[in-house]
């Protein structure tokens, strides 16, 4: 697809945090600053990297947070107790229990304890019905809800349109089939809902002006699957696709990767976990929350203005024009700790593929 027909989520995103900002001023001048709560239980890797994200997002808009952080074999009680202190806080406006739980927690007994005015996920019983039943009153579950503004701030008509959800899970799919059916702006679609035992899948998706792909399958939608002009949204990452991604990063799909795993003695296992990139002009920063920090800054040639740039060179990762920068790096996961302090770096755009056998 053209880069002029992709839909910018990052810029839509970042147009959301300023108007979210602008509102929790607001709320804060009149004595009501926002309160948002984080409870989590044990030391999953990636759920502490979602919530150190959401707390540091949190920051930025001016949100007040706190986060709880309970023993890995906390009793369901403990946890429901927690919950029900944080229900009749008067100061906690919204409370997000970060999943998975441990085993011993029933999760769909904890998410149901959370009150409906405060459960910002959206998965207590009353807001989905709520939902269902075009109640503006309750809350959304934020994947459904973000695709919805995509489409809102994209232009992208739904009325009237021919809309096929792919997925009919909780989270995902049987939200955004409930948010585009409804009698109110921004919706009036007709929706297919597709899962795994719809027969002529093919065909309801070559008849959707809209295609949401939920299904966690990597790749099922295919060139043909897809009529001219559909708008397509995929969401999320598939196990296959984690599976595939490692494949590259072992170097068992082949290419500059294997080349460096020549020289890796010993290979800790891949995690998952949300990467932050901001791409400036003359300044990068890579960030995974509380695990690696890198910023590098563009040297800038004779005339001040344009960066040095190393043409004609030969690397196994570049590309054959790199340019020349100062940074700092801090990694630290627990196993490999890292830092460098002013040192030099080197950026390129490059091209790298393979052809599955």
């Amino acid at each position: 697809m053209a880069s002029d027909n992709l839909i910018d989520g990052r810029a839509i995103a970042d147009q959301i945090h300023e108007e979210t900002r602008r509102q929790i001023e607001a709320l804060s001048n009149q004595g009501t600053p926002p309160g948002l709560v984080f409870v989590r239980v044990g030391e999953d890797p990636a759920s502490r990297v979602y919530v150190a994200m959401k707390e540091k997002t949190c920051a930025r808009l001016g949100i007040q947070s706190t986060t709880h952080v309970l023993p890995e074999d906390t009793p369901e009680k403990n946890l429901l107790k927690l919950i029900n202190e944080l229900n009749a806080s008067p100061t906690v406006h919204g409370i997000l229990i970060q999943a998975p739980l441990p085993s011993q927690i029933n999760e769909a007994t904890i998410f149901d304890a959370v009150s409906p005015n405060k459960d910002v996920d959206g998965f207590h019983p009353i807001n989905v019905g709520k939902l269902l039943i075009g109640d503006p009153t309750g809350f959304t579950p934020c994947t459904p809800a973000g695709v919805h503004e995509l489409l809102i701030r994209s232009g992208v008509e739904t009325s009237g349109a021919e809309v096929v959800v792919l997925g009919r899970g909780n989270i995902v799919g049987k939200p955004m089939t409930a948010i585009l059916c409804q009698k109110t702006e921004h919706a009036n679609a007709t929706v297919t809902l597709c899962h795994s035992r719809t027969t002529n899948i093919v065909e309801h998706c070559r008849r959707a002006d809209i295609l949401i792909a939920a299904m966690g399958v990597a790749e099922f939608v295919k060139a043909d699957m897809v009529k001219p002009g559909a708008v397509i949204i995929d969401v999320g990452a598939s196990p296959a696709q984690r599976v595939a991604v490692d494949d590259i990063l072992a170097g068992r799909a082949g290419g500059p990767w294997e080349v460096l795993g020549r020289f890796v003695e010993r290979r800790l296992p891949t995690r998952t976990l949300p990467i932050d990139i901001t791409d400036e002009a003359a300044v990068k920063r890579v960030a995974i929350e509380g695990v690696l920090e890198s910023k590098i800054e563009n040297i800038r040639g004779w005339d001040r203005e344009q960066p040095v740039t190393l043409q004609n060179m030969f690397n196994q990762i570049h590309g054959s024009t790199q340019v020349l920068a100062r940074g700092d790096a801090a990694y630290d996961d627990r196993e490999i700790v890292v830092t460098n302090e002013s040192t030099h770096a080197l950026h390129s755009r490059f091209d790298w593929s393979v052809t599955p056998e």
